[in-house]
């Protein structure tokens, strides 16, 4: 079939194949990181952000302007990550094309290519130093080749397109000297190529079929638990008890009152012979025992919170907000990715969390509720990830109004520093910011983790397993001790520039037995040198030096 003209039908149809032909690539986007780190995300960020502008898409209307601005609208709200804000603002201008200035129908190939470059502007906008060797510079080159060769029907204009994106995309490691390193391609460029691929599979008649929708996933990851976990919820403990003679005779308030003594959020009828019972309680079978002297279970259901929070926390993330300072000059907003630190960030004085978990990143919307719940003219907002800063930058504009300003905090670390420091009653938010950016300039902040896969990054070899130590983009050790990584890089740190205090900041994966032999390390070799222990609570392996 030849297509020469796209209506509203059909873009919601191409949007769809695109994301449906990028989720079932997305393991290996995520896997083609620089560095082979457990928490590649580039393909979920994408996948998830292009998903929640196709959601907001109420029908398949064959009104193009109608459909486009739906998607358009939604998709940046949606954003997650740096890979998934450019591609939010690439959709968004590129659809935007379909209703402004006027309305449109349908639209043929020579307007499909404009709406390609309108998209380009937008996402080299969304990047304050756009930087070539990436998504960007694969999609300008392959719209720029489409341009000039004028196709007249949508099949062979991305099928071009497509050509000469792979041609961008090998590439991309001449352009981006930390991808020849690394011996990959970017990652992002692989991703928007996985779109216009179903995109044009659709166009081709080719069937793909639709991935589960991650958002409604109700699996859980039991293996996010061992036995150093900790279950602090409790458990929801229903039954239908079935009263019967000979058993313990029944009364329906001394019952009650019984139950209070066992846990809470009771919720105890009883109708004719039968008693119906909710409660939270952290000794079910001390519950169980006591109802089944008055007879027996019809049915019975138990669950342990601790799971439920969990598999809620990983399906979507929540705006938490804390009474700790309502009425200040100024609000706090921080991103925490475990309960440990929402507290701890919490009792630093921070008055609303993002709180999600470990694996799960941000979207512009998160921040933008956050904002709302910050209820305040002056908000300072942490996003505590280099991934996420781009994300909370488009959730400002997004927002616009009050001076939101976003630090640049690059981990949990930077954030723990600059809110000790805070002086939550000055009114002169510029001095706040200022001092905010003063603090995070001066902290040296190094995460080991452990290679999730085998790579080569720079000539060296990478095996699955190893641990490695990372300044930001920069390689610096790898090692297959965890402590003697560690030694390794607080040496060489601490032999460029004597510290005051060194900070840890350690994950739920690491052995006790690692962080103590390090603190011994740093008492003994730096007496002078102060050294503090923060465990985050996350379920990983990360250990976060900070040196101040």
């Amino acid at each position: 079939m030849i297509y020469t003209q796209l209506d509203g039908a059909l873009f919601c149809n191409l949007l769809d194949y695109g994301i449906r032909n990028l989720a079932l690539h997305c393991d290996e986007v995520n896997a083609m990181n620089v560095f082979p780190v457990p928490d590649g995300d580039t393909g979920t960020n994408m996948v998830t952000t292009l998903s929640g502008g196709y959601r907001a898409i109420t029908a398949h209307d064959a009104d193009l302007s109608k459909v486009a601005r739906q998607f358009a609208e939604a998709v940046v709200y949606g954003a997650r990550g740096n890979s998934g804000v450019i591609v939010s603002q690439f959709f968004k201008g590129f659809s935007e094309i379909f209703y402004t200035p006027v309305a449109k129908q349908s639209i043929g190939c020579a307007e499909y290519v404009q709406a390609l470059k309108q998209g380009i502007r937008y996402a080299y906008d969304a990047v304050s130093r756009p930087t070539e060797g990436t998504i960007l510079t694969v999609i300008r080159e392959a719209t720029e080749y489409v341009s000039r060769i004028e196709p007249t029907d949508l099949t062979e204009l991305i099928r071009q397109f497509l050509y000469q994106a792979k041609i961008s995309l090998e590439n991309t490691p001449n352009l981006l000297p930390i991808l020849k390193q690394a011996g990959v391609v970017d990652s992002g460029a692989v991703g928007i190529i996985c779109v216009f691929e179903g995109m044009l599979r659709y166009l081709l008649g080719e069937t793909i079929e639709k991935a589960a929708d991650a958002s409604a996933d109700s699996f859980i990851d039991y293996s996010r638990f061992d036995k150093n976990s900790r279950f602090a919820f409790g458990y929801c403990t229903e039954f239908l008890l079935q009263l019967l003679n000979g058993s313990a005779p029944f009364d329906h308030a001394a019952f009650l009152s019984s139950l209070e003594a066992l846990g809470d959020s009771i919720v105890c009828s009883l109708e004719g012979d039968k008693v119906k019972v909710h409660v939270h309680t952290r000794t079910p079978e001390q519950v169980l025992a006591f109802a089944h002297a008055y007879g027996e279970f019809l049915s019975l259901k138990l669950e342990n919170m601790s799971v439920q929070h969990t598999a809620q926390t990983k399906q979507a993330g929540a705006v938490v907000n804390s009474p700790s300072k309502a009425d200040g000059p100024f609000a706090v907003v921080v991103v925490s990715h475990s309960q440990s630190m929402a507290e701890l960030f919490e009792s630093m004085g921070a008055d609303v969390i993002i709180s999600l978990t470990d694996t799960q990143t941000p979207s512009a919307q998160h921040f933008v509720d956050a904002f709302d719940a910050a209820g305040c003219d002056h908000i300072v907002v942490f996003p505590n990830n280099p991934n996420d800063v781009l994300t909370a930058r488009q959730a400002c504009a997004l927002y616009g109004q009050g001076n939101v300003v976003i630090v640049d905090s690059r981990s949990i670390a930077d954030c723990y520093a600059a809110l000790a420091l805070i002086d939550f009653d000055c009114s002169d938010f510029d001095r706040i910011v200022s001092g905010i950016h003063k603090v995070i300039e001066h902290i040296d902040t190094v995460r080991l983790t452990t290679a999730a896969r085998d790579a080569v990054y720079g000539g060296i070899t990478i095996q699955k397993g190893d641990f490695i130590a990372l300044r930001g983009s920069q390689l610096l050790a790898i090692d297959t001790s965890l402590e003697q990584l560690a030694y390794r890089v607080i040496t060489d740190v601490m032999a460029k520039e004597e510290k005051d205090t060194i900070t840890l900041f350690g994950g739920d994966g690491i052995p006790q037995h690692s962080i103590d032999s390090i603190l011994d390390f740093i008492s003994r070799d730096y007496i002078y040198t102060e050294s503090n222990l923060v465990l985050t609570g996350d379920a990983g392996t990360d250990l976060i030096l900070s040196f101040e």
